[in-house]
């Protein structure tokens, strides 16, 4: 499997400037990963939440990690409030930038079609920003929390640090791309909203495990 520090590493070093016709193929990239992403980690969290569903009872409903799954939990509620923003905010862009597209000449040049996306996709980024800085938290706390380690496995806690981490990553990375001006990162951006709404479900469902720490 290959280590978190390659992955984060590989991302660090996209580039995300240079020639308009280079920036869009890493706007593309950059929408192709994460796209990759969710859907791996809607797999992934599903596993995961079957793993809660299968622990035992008593971990679970004990003092230490009732407290530390009602945090984890609630950071996990304020993500997906912060997810439904991303992907409402992404899809708005999607549709208005297809509509456009659709509008202009065919000899429009891509400089122009930057310019006139560039407004709607910076609001579409400022969501992105604070769903990055909502992941930081909730993998901070999760790394702390020595009673999650108590209800989660060894692997189980691992792969969920390495998922937020790299989401983290990603989200940083789409926050600085240039915005999606030609059909194929619209097709890359469409598909990405799709496996985000997937991960966006799988979340809830483990909220929904965490819950049982305290009934």
């Amino acid at each position: 499997m290959v280590t978190r520090r390659l992955l984060l590493g590989a991302l660090a070093l996209t580039p995300f400037a240079g020639s308009n016709a280079f920036a869009q193929s890493a706007t593309g990239e950059a929408l192709d990963d994460f796209a990759r992403y969710c859907g791996d980690t809607a797999r992934l969290f599903g596993e995961l939440a079957i793993g809660l569903r299968n622990a035992d009872a008593r971990s679970i409903r004990s003092p230490g990690a009732t407290q530390a799954l009602r945090a984890v939990r609630e950071g996990l509620r304020n993500q997906a409030v912060a997810n439904s923003g991303v992907v409402d905010e992404l899809a708005q862009y999607h549709d208005f930038a297809r509509q456009v597209l659709a509008e202009l000449p065919a000899e429009t040049s891509a400089a122009a079609r930057v310019q006139r996306l560039a407004s709607p996709w910076s609001g579409a980024l400022a969501q992105v920003s604070q769903t990055a800085e909502t992941v930081r938290r909730v993998t901070a706390i999760v790394d702390s929390s020595a009673e999650l380690r108590g209800v989660l496995t060894t692997q189980q806690h691992m792969a969920l640090m390495d998922t937020l981490a790299m989401r983290q990553a990603l989200l940083e990375r789409l926050s600085r791309s240039p915005p999606p001006t030609s059909a194929y990162e619209l097709e890359r951006l469409g598909r990405l909203i799709e496996n985000y709404r997937r991960l966006i479900r799988t979340l809830d469902v483990i909220r929904h495990e965490l819950m049982r720490g305290e009934n």
